[in-house]
């Protein structure tokens, strides 16, 4: 099955994409990456980051084009400072 995690560059979406490869599904992430503001450099998002899932912003085609291609959504996304 093939399943989209938007906020996979998070805490939880992480997760989700690690257990759904485990599990054998083909996993597309989405990420518009806001960590890297934050936190600074793309060494942030690369150790976070799952292996084999791709990271595109959502608001982008690319990243719509994912969407209308996955069977299942994961809805993971969520502000990543609430003070900011």
């Amino acid at each position: 099955m093939r399943v989209l995690v938007t906020g996979a560059v998070g805490l939880l979406g992480r997760w989700v994409c690690r257990a759904l490869l485990d599990r054998g599904h083909d996993v597309r992430g989405v990420d518009n990456c806001t960590r890297l503001a934050m936190f600074g450099g793309t060494s942030v998002v690369r150790s976070l980051a799952p292996i084999d899932v791709t990271h595109v912003s959502f608001d982008s085609s690319e990243g719509l084009q994912l969407a209308a291609e996955c069977n299942v959504v994961v809805h993971a996304a969520a502000q990543t400072s609430h003070p900011r």
